[in-house]
Parts: C-alpha cells; sequence; structure tokens
C-alpha cells in the first residue's frame, strides 16, 4: 500500500521518442542557421529522451498557513534564484506587500515590496525576475523598474513612464522593452512589439511585432488572438510569433539573430468549446456587433507558451490536449534545437470566457509549473527533474 502511495505521487511522463529521420535537416538563410525538425521526435545516440518528475512539494494559495502571510493568489509571474530560493509576486495585493519569498524547500522565508509611490514600493507590480547577478527586478505597471537585492533592499530604481512600454532587464547593459502603441482612429487600432535596449534605454532593435485591426473599421474580430512570446536565458532571448509559424527565433543580448528553430507540427481543429468561451465575452445586446463579425479559422495556432531550462532545453506548448482535460502536450527541443521528447504538463488557468497557459520555470534540476485547481485556487508544484 505504502509502495502504491509513493508510486502515486511521482509523476511520471513516459516521454514519445520514435526516431524519423537519423539526420536533422540543417540549412543557411541570409546567414542563418536554421533547424528544421520533422513531425515526431529524433533518437539520437546517447542521449536521454525520457523526463521523469518527482513531485517535491507545493505552494498552495489555498493553503491556510499560505492565507496567513498575506499571499493571496499566486500570480503568472514568478522566478528562482541561484540557491533555489521562489520569489511569488501577489496577483491580487490583498495586503499591504506583494513579494513572498520561500526557500527551495517551500519553507516561508520573508516578504517584502511594500504597496506605495516610495523609493522601492509599488503601485501595481506586473513582472518579477531574477536577473545573472541574482538581483530582483520588478515592472512595476508603466512607471518604473525596481531592482532590489534577495532580501528586498532597493538598490536602484529606472523610470520607465517615457517610454511606454514594459522594461525587462537581460543584464545590467541590456534591456527588453514590451511596447504597445495604439491608433483608435485608424484601421490598425494597435502594434505591439519587442524591442531590444541599451543601458540608457536607447532602442537597439526590434525583435519582434504584431499589428491588431481595429475590428469595427475592417469589420472582423480574430476569435483566436495570440500576441508574440518571449523567453530569457542566461544568455539568449527567444521570441516566437504563434500566429506565424512554429518558428522560434533566438537571438544574443546585441540583437544577433543566432538561430532559428522550425517544426513540423499537428494542425488543432478550433473545438466548439473554445468558440463559445470567446463569444460569450459579447452576450450583452450591446455587443452584438461584435458576435456578428467574429471569425474563427479552422485551426489553433501551432502553440501557446515556452520556456527553457538552464541545461539547454527548450519545452514548447502546444494545443494538443494531454491525458487529461487540463493537460497539453509539450514538445522538447535539445540545446541544438533539435526536437528529442514529448511531456506534457498541466500548467492552464480557466476562466469564464478562455484558458490561459499559466508559467512554467526550469532551473537547478528542478521544475516549477504553475497550475490552477478545480475550485480555483493556484498552487505552485516543484518536481525534481530526471532524465533517461
Amino acid at each position: 500500500m505504502k509502495k502504491a502511495f509513493y508510486l502515486f505521487n511521482i509523476l511520471i511522463f513516459l516521454v514519445c521518442c520514435s526516431p524519423k529521420q537519423e539526420n536533422v535537416e540543417r540549412i543557411i538563410e541570409n546567414g542563418v542557421e536554421i533547424i528544421i525538425n520533422q513531425l515526431e521526435p529524433y533518437e539520437i545516440k546517447g542521449e536521454p529522451s525520457t523526463l521523469n518528475l518527482e513531485k517535491e512539494f507545493t505552494i498552495d494559495s489555498e493553503r491556510d498557513d499560505i492565507a496567513e502571510l498575506g499571499l493571496a493568489d499566486i500570480g503568472f509571474w514568478y522566478d528562482i534564484d541561484s540557491k533555489g530560493n521562489i520569489y511569488l509576486l501577489d496577483f491580487r495585493g490583498a495586503s499591504d506587500i506583494w513579494v513572498f519569498k520561500f526557500d527551495k524547500t517551500g519553507k516561508f522565508i520573508s516578504s517584502f515590496g511594500k504597496k506605495g509611490q516610495g523609493p522601492g514600493e509599488f503601485q501595481r507590480p506586473r513582472i518579477i525576475k531574477v536577473t545573472n547577478e541574482d538581483e530582483i527586478a520588478i515592472v512595476d505597471g508603466s512607471i518604473k523598474l525596481v531592482i532590489l537585492d534577495k532580501e528586498g533592499e532597493l538598490i536602484r530604481e529606472i523610470s520607465t513612464s517615457t517610454i511606454n512600454g514594459l522594461l525587462i532587464p537581460l543584464n545590467k547593459e541590456r534591456y527588453l522593452l514590451a511596447k504597445t502603441i495604439r491608433y483608435p482612429s485608424e484601421d490598425i487600432e494597435s502594434r505591439f512589439s519587442y524591442h531590444l535596449c541599451n543601458a540608457e534605454l536607447k532602442e537597439l532593435k526590434e525583435l519582434a511585432s504584431m499589428e491588431n485591426p481595429n475590428s469595427l473599421k475592417v469589420n472582423r474580430l480574430d476569435g483566436v488572438q495570440t500576441i508574440p512570446i518571449f523567453h530569457i536565458t542566461e544568455r539568449s532571448i527567444f521570441v516566437g510569433d504563434p500566429k506565424k509559424d512554429y518558428e522560434i527565433f533566438e537571438y544574443d543580448f546585441d540583437g544577433k539573430l543566432l538561430r532559428k528553430i522550425r517544426k513540423e507540427y499537428k494542425h488543432v481543429v478550433v473545438p466548439e468549446e473554445y468558440k463559445n468561451r470567446f463569444l460569450k465575452m459579447f452576450e450583452r445586446p450591446d455587443q452584438e456587433k461584435y458576435r456578428k463579425i467574429t471569425y474563427f479559422p479552422k485551426h489553433l495556432p501551432p502553440f501557446q507558451f515556452f520556456f527553457a531550462d538552464d541545461g539547454g532545453n527548450f519545452f514548447v506548448m502546444t494545443y494538443e490536449k494531454g491525458s487529461s482535460p487540463r493537460k497539453y502536450i509539450y514538445d522538447i527541443f535539445n540545446e541544438n534545437g533539435v526536437f528529442i521528447a514529448r511531456t506534457q504538463l498541466e500548467n492552464i488557468s480557466i476562466d469564464e470566457f478562455r484558458e490561459v497557459p499559466l508559467n512554467v520555470k526550469a532551473r537547478n534540476e528542478r521544475l516549477y509549473c504553475l497550475r490552477e485547481k478545480e475550485n480555483g485556487y493556484k498552487e505552485l508544484v516543484v518536481y525534481k527533474m530526471r532524465w533517461e
């Protein structure tokens, strides 16, 4: 009985690994390497292809001891430092504190990040990131970027009120700027883009962009809405636009395009449940015009989220369903951009209108999966990663 209970608590994701061909196709386009992956994983001699996840602990926002700390809801953004300490950003801000720190075993250590408008204080923090120097960077709306040490003490602040966007540090010399420009009276309602900036916040290069049509002017509303996705590692910026194709761009911190990762993918038909959820946003009589102009493509985009571990493996969340309703299939690529395996994770939040992928991170041979329980409470589940 004990053995069965133990095995039940070890989540083992057996990964498909049937070979498609012996050699991965690589081409050069405009001086950039393109890795072209087929539909099935490659079997590479001597390289592990099965990922086992052993559950270690959970930080559950429903637990009384967590609620007593003042942590009302675990938001999308959290991060982990080099020692395994976990920094959670409260989504609702129910208390006067925004950041809650736990050690590598899930034990609460401290909280910091006071509400307010003064130095080191926050009005509406949106993003938290641990830098390569183990500094805690917090984006406070479009007002400022605050850098704290691991104890929550202020190091420096950068005003972002003049750059019209979210500023995310890559290192002390480079930043990623996500900004939106709106054109309410034109056919294009808004333009969303990612830019590489230097230490003086000068834009060096645009990495990705997307234009949103003014639906009432063009009489067309896309029922499958996405934005370009990014992920930052210690050395690279990964960017992908799900609307365009299954293609991931890897840049260095100087904006040089290092390579592109492409893959064939299984086309997933837009389900009726998806359509019904989206259209439910326009149930009021005065919103009928939006229901009439909404259209749905035949297929969902090729992917919806991605992340990398610190060993160079890259995980791409597809729209293919896993073994249970809240699980989705991930494609896994090795450090060379080669498709080597598949797994499934349960990182979906379901509200009245849509499903939203929640954040997953991997560091120090641990996988941190934010997921939503059936009752709506979120929990951060930490697994030990083992490759075989």
